[in-house]
This record gives C-alpha cells, sequence and structure tokens, in this order.
C-alpha cells in the first residue's frame, strides 16, 4: 500500500487526517490532537453523535463541525458509514469550542464530501486540497474570513453560561440565575448559547445530569433514588423517564446491564 502524495493533489498542512467509520454500535472518536477540529459527514445510514454531553442525530447526507478536545462518540443501531476529516486548530485561542451542524449542505459539498469517502475507501486519498477544504467549510461558517480566526471567536457569554452549567449542575438552576450571574437578557442567553452549541441551556444542563448519572450508575452502588437527587434531579419518576429517553433503558436496567459488561471485560 503506497502512501504517495498523489501528483494532481495539492497538500494541506491544516489536515491532520481522512478516515471512513464503519459502525454498528458504539464508538468513541479521538482527534490526533487535543486542538483539533473534527467534521464529520454521514454517507450512509444513521446514528447518534454525543459531543460535550449533548446528543445529536445524524443521518446520511448530514454533517457536523466541532473542536473535539478529547474525544467524540458515535452510536449507530444499524451499519452505518461516517466520513472524518481531522483539521488542525493549534492556533485557535485558549477559549476554543465550536459546534455546527448542517442538514442542507449544497450539492456540490455534498458530492465533494461523498466523493471523498468513495476514493478514502478504494485507498486513493492521503491529500486535501486547501481549496477543497475551504470550500466545505464555508458552509458552515458565516463570514469570508480564514476559518481559523472564525474559531477564536467564540461567545463568551455561552462559555461561560457552559462553564457554570458544568461546575453547578447538580444544582437548582434556572434561566434567571445564569441571567442574573452573566448579566444579560434570557433572549440573548439563549440565543447565544443555541448558536454555539446547538442546545439551550437547560437542554445542556440536562444532558449533563444525565451523563452523570449514568456514570453514577455503573461505577457506584448508590440507590438510584441518591443518584436522582445528587445529580440535580427533583423527583425520581421524572428522572427514570428522562434517562429511557436518552438511554433507551430504565436505571436499574441500565446499571444491570453495563455493570455486566464491565464484569466480563
Amino acid at each position: 500500500m503506497k502512501n504517495d502524495k498523489p501528483p494532481d493533489v495539492e497538500h494541506n498542512r491544516n489536515v491532520l487526517g481522512v478516515e471512513m467509520v464503519i459502525c454498528v454500535g458504539a464508538i468513541a472518536l479521538y482527534p490526533p490532537h487535543p486542538k483539533t477540529m473534527g467534521l464529520f459527514f454521514m454517507t450512509d445510514g444513521e446514528g447518534i453523535l454525543q459531543y460535550n454531553q449533548t446528543e445529536f442525530s445524524m443521518r446520511r447526507n448530514m454533517a457536523a463541525l466541532c473542536s473535539t478536545c478529547n474525544h467524540v462518540y458515535l452510536r449507530c443501531d444499524k451499519l452505518s458509514h461516517l466520513l472524518c476529516v481531522w483539521l488542525d486548530a493549534r492556533d485557535a485561542g485558549d477559549s476554543f469550542s465550536f459546534f455546527r451542524m448542517r442538514n442542507n449542505l449544497s450539492d456540490d459539498t455534498a458530492q465533494q464530501l461523498r466523493t471523498i469517502a468513495s476514493e478514502l475507501s478504494a485507498d486513493k486519498i492521503r491529500y486535501l486540497s486547501e481549496g477543497c477544504v475551504q470550500s466545505i467549510l464555508s458552509q458552515f461558517l458565516s463570514c469570508t474570513e480564514d476559518f481559523q480566526s472564525q474559531l477564536t471567536g467564540v461567545s463568551r457569554i455561552a462559555q461561560s453560561a457552559k462553564d457554570i452549567l458544568d461546575m453547578r449542575f447538580a444544582e437548582n438552576l434556572t434561566l434567571d440565575d445564569l441571567t442574573q450571574k452573566l448579566q444579560i437578557g434570557k433572549s440573548k442567553l439563549i440565543h447565544d448559547f443555541k448558536l454555539q452549541w446547538s442546545v439551550t441551556p437547560i437542554e445542556y444542563l440536562l444532558g449533563r445530569r444525565l451523563e452523570e448519572s449514568a456514570r453514577l450508575l455503573v461505577e457506584t452502588t448508590t440507590s438510584i433514588e441518591a443518584i436522582a437527587e445528587q445529580v440535580g434531579f427533583r423527583g425520581v419518576s421524572y428522572f427514570s423517564s428522562r434517562f429511557k429517553r436518552r438511554y433507551g433503558l430504565p436505571p436499574s436496567a441500565y446499571r444491570l446491564q453495563n455493570r455486566f459488561i464491565l464484569d466480563t471485560d
């Protein structure tokens, strides 16, 4: 298998890697560097992309662009194919954090991505040209400036709100608490947060609580009632219904299933 650069393709130093992921079940996608931007394009099938404790539905021809930091999870109930393009973002600022989804890519861009996926599967591609990458990224970024400079412009409001939710998710937080802390209006907070993270602050808070509860169910023997209260739910029945909606199992069954998996590893 040759890894020589094709003579007709310009090397792009911003591209750290390109890979096809064939998945049924769950898989963690690890970037080559913490300061990496991931472009994910579902060429076939459908699944759930989990980023920063929040889940997003992906189906054929949908794409997501995000800062990866540590990893992104993909979960598919049936055989699916995902194109991953890892882009260098080490020049981005310390507040580097970014997420965008698109289900309405232009026909030309969608075809570009499908061609890349096809060539990759046939072992015909190793590099992507600067023009190709910029053309694809233009579908996600509304400005015409270089995409690296775009990444440093993370909304301080969105980042500050996320930081508060990450640290205090178990508390009885409300939108009023956030707006008072950040000294902004509700509409501005919701707009900036959803623009940055593709979910509202309350949706993010719920996802954060559910993720922590899933961890506690598997790693501790704490009762379900105590876990629900510990992560911020004020009623076990509501907690159980939200947990089942997200994970497909009630908390007790999720604990039993995942402990069995751990015990057999």
